[in-house]
């Protein structure tokens, strides 16, 4: 029931549900997810992206993403999480690893981290700016019912990151 949702999960349905201005907007909305979501994954002699997450909304807008910017499927996997939550463990394995790389302006090195020069074009066409940050509010984003409080929250094991949302924000 919607009802029962949590203020943070109505936003990242309705935010699901927004359409995409272009292309370029697209990758930037699926770059945000992945840049407070993602992990690097090299199972199977494989490299691929890995993304968690409780909500549904989020594995179909993700799924949908992958396949415009990338032309690709996503793995899918489903486990019961605390609480009996079940969450989704989505899997992006690009044909061309470092390109997808360079087109989400991803780094590797201990982790997954920005590419600074690759972030700043990746968010420079209008528009670009606002998907990153609705991707980096679904991927990593907490926000409180101002009804009850003000308090807006993005989550990233990357302090490269965090900046980049600020820079964004301000």
């Amino acid at each position: 029931a919607a009802s029962a949702m949590s203020f943070s999960s109505q936003i990242k349905a309705e935010l699901c549900r927004q359409g995409q201005k272009d292309d370029a907007c697209a990758r930037a909305e699926l770059a945000g997810i992945l840049h407070t979501g993602g992990i690097f994954s090299f199972g199977s002699g494989k490299p691929a992206l890995l993304l968690n997450t409780e909500h549904s909304d989020i594995v179909t807008r993700v799924f949908s993403l992958a396949k415009r910017c990338f032309s690709i499927d996503c793995e899918l996997h489903r486990k019961q999480g605390l609480k009996k939550i079940e969450t989704y463990c989505i899997k992006l394995c690009f044909p061309n690893f470092p390109d997808a790389l360079d087109a989400l302006a991803l780094s590797l090195s201990l982790g997954i981290g920005p590419d600074e020069a690759r972030f700043a074009a990746l968010c420079a066409p209008a528009g670009c700016q606002e998907a990153f940050l609705r991707g980096a509010f679904l991927g990593g984003g907490s926000m409180t019912d101002p009804q009850k409080a003000y308090h807006l929250e993005f989550v990233s094991g990357s302090a490269a990151v965090a900046r980049e949302i600020w820079q964004l924000l301000c």
